[in-house]
């Protein structure tokens, strides 16, 4: 565990800090923090970190992280979390680079009331779901994050939901999936997204720009959804339901047996 830094019940500061090269055969390639420790990395870089389990620059479970102005590039997980994998904690990333990871960019599971404000998350790959994000949480936000050029196995290039999320000020473009969900696939979650761009994403399946599935619930205010790469820009299922607020969507690529709700003026031409 911790490859580079080991955390148990520990709050270390760490500023203008590489950590480079490291691995475990567990969780936390780089960091692992359990135990209720709380770190705090400023200026950090964690470059080509391994792990055979999760998170494979940081592991956080029932702690606290801040990071702030850091990078995590070229780390790998076997598991999940190719840069980061937080469980049960709440984290705070602020204008972080999250690029090129393998094993996708970063994961959240069960309470993580985490925030991921002008975060990067780009150019990470994920050889199952989630190429970008991978949640499988509840209260985790994303604020003022570009979601780019990430690619997925499955489903959900730039980001697979479910639980509970919510995006603002966000865009999600360029990302592709082998199955559904280009850029954002939700499975049974209830997402939140506001003045957020979704656009110009690839699914080999459906939904090229988003594809909702089981029993999801998403209410898109201002949100652009447009250009879809593949044959529709939404797919939403039978038993999930889409509501617009005063978006910009073309009606004609959005498919799928699902409910559609409108609760105020679109914009039905390009934005």
């Amino acid at each position: 565990y911790g490859g580079g830094l080991y955390c148990l019940r520990s709050s270390p500061i760490l500023q203008d800090c590489i950590i480079e090269d490291c691995t475990t055969a567990n969780h936390g390639g780089a960091v692992f923090l359990a135990g209720g420790s709380a770190v705090h990395l400023t200026s950090c870089a964690l470059r080509r970190n391994a792990a055979n389990g999760t998170g494979g620059a940081l592991y956080a479970a029932y702690s606290d992280a801040v990071l702030t102005d850091c990078v995590m590039d070229a780390n790998t997980a076997l598991n999940g979390g190719g840069a980061c994998f937080i469980a049960e904690s709440a984290a705070t990333l602020t204008n972080c680079a999250i690029t090129a990871n393998t094993g996708g960019g970063v994961a959240l599971q069960g309470n993580c009331p985490t925030v991921f404000r002008d975060c990067a998350i780009e150019g990470n790959t994920s050889p199952g779901s989630g190429g970008g994000v991978g949640l499988s949480a509840t209260g985790p936000a994303f604020i003022g994050c570009r979601i780019a050029g990430n690619d997925a196995a499955a489903d959900g290039g730039g980001i697979i939901a479910a639980g509970s999320a919510s995006f603002e000020d966000c865009l999600v473009t360029g990302n592709r999936a082998t199955g559904g969900g280009g850029g954002v696939s939700a499975s049974s979650a209830t997402l939140a997204v506001t003045g957020t761009t979704i656009s110009r994403n690839d699914a080999g399946e459906s939904g090229s720009d988003l594809h909702a599935t089981g029993t999801s619930d998403l209410t898109l205010t201002r949100v652009i959804i447009w250009a879809g790469c593949g044959s529709d820009d939404a797919y939403v299922s039978g038993a999930s339901t889409l509501r617009f607020d005063c978006c910009a969507e073309d009606p004609g690529r959005i498919t799928g047996p699902g409910q559609v709700q409108y609760l105020g003026d679109q914009v039905n031409g390009h934005p």
